[in-house]
């Protein structure tokens, strides 16, 4: 079994699961051999995952709205 992390974006509720470990099952065979996913780490992100982003909604975002951040500091001085 291949081993995931499932990670959760609370900003839009999305899931993604990234590989951890592939088995040698997919290293021999690659996407054509499929096997059971073991999700061992489950994990929260407040951000939006990059299918949500558009024009209203730019990746950079939450940088520019941050205060704590350089490019923050920089939007929110009078």
């Amino acid at each position: 079994m291949c081993e995931y992390k499932q990670r959760e974006y609370l900003g839009c509720g999305h899931l993604r699961w990234l590989a951890t470990k592939h088995c040698e099952k997919y290293k021999q065979y690659g996407q054509v051999a499929r096997c059971e996913p073991k999700i061992l780490e489950f994990e929260d992100s407040p951000k939006i995952c990059g299918n949500c982003y558009t024009k209203d909604n730019p990746w950079h975002l939450h940088l520019m709205l941050d205060p704590n951040s350089p490019m923050g500091r920089w939007f929110s001085r009078p």
